[in-house]
């Protein structure tokens, strides 16, 4: 359950390199992150360490789906879109 008094981020891509290391500097503010990935390139190990918190939460699905998206992000004050394709050769 989400505290009132506190802010809640979406951070699509948040299992990634850069994108667990924003969940690691937000994770030490006042607010509730929600990291949503689908791990095809970010790693559940990267974010493993918020797993248990209540202040954290995950979502384990694609950006290209359009249902999972709009319910993580309903009362987000904030969102860092971070999710991507790293190899921009395939994509």
């Amino acid at each position: 359950m989400i505290a009132t008094n506190k802010a809640k981020t979406l951070i699509t891509g948040g299992a990634g390199f850069i994108g667990s290391h924003l969940v690691d500097a937000l994770m030490t503010q006042v607010t509730n992150v929600h990291v949503f990935d689908n791990l095809s390139s970010g790693k559940l190990q990267n974010i493993k360490r918020w797993l248990n918190n209540p202040d954290f939460k995950f979502t384990h699905a694609d950006i290209l789906n359009q249902g999972s998206v709009c319910n993580a992000i309903e009362n987000c004050f904030t969102v860092f879109h971070l999710a991507a394709n790293p190899e921009a050769r395939v994509g």
